[in-house]
C-alpha cells in the first residue's frame, strides 16, 4: 500500500491491496542484509503493477495466469530477466506478458503518487 500511495509505479493498480496486519520484518530484513534487491508477489485479478521502493527494493504483483476469478485483465504473467556478468551484480528487468500469444503487455504506463496539500482552516 506505502508503494502505490507514495512512490511512481508502472502497470495497473485497479484492485485493492490485502496485506497483513502484523509487520514480519521481511522489508527490514531484506534491507539488513543486502542481497533482496526485488519482493514479487500475488496473482491479483487487477493489479500487475511495479515499483521503487525507499529506492532499495522493487515491489511488484503479477497478474493473473488463468481464466477463473474475477477481474478484467487479460491472464499473463510478470517475466524476469536476469542477467550476471563474471565478477559483477546480477541485474533484472521485468514485464508483463499477456494472452495465449504472450506478447509483452503495451498498457503498463507510469503512475505517480498522488500529490495533495494542506491549506489554513480558521
Amino acid at each position: 500500500m506505502n508503494l502505490v500511495n507514495h512512490y511512481e509505479i508502472s502497470g495497473h493498480k485497479q484492485q485493492e491491496i490485502n496485506c497483513q496486519a502484523i509487520n514480519a520484518g521481511l522489508f527490514a530484513s531484506g534491507l539488513e542484509t543486502k542481497k533482496t534487491v526485488w519482493v514479487n508477489a500475488g496473482h491479483d485479478a487487477n493489479n500487475d503493477f511495479s515499483g521503487r521502493y525507499h529506492n532499495e527494493m522493487m515491489f511488484s504483483y503479477s497478474r493473473k495466469s488463468g481464466y477463473g476469478g474475477h477481474g478484467h485483465l487479460q491472464p499473463g504473467a510478470r517475466v524476469f530477466k536476469l542477467t550476471q556478468s563474471l565478477h559483477e551484480p546480477m541485474h533484472g528487468i521485468s514485464y508483463v506478458v499477456e494472452g495465449e500469444a504472450a506478447t509483452v503487455s503495451p498498457n503498463m504506463a507510469k503512475h505517480s503518487a498522488p500529490s495533495f496539500g494542506f491549506s489554513l482552516q480558521t
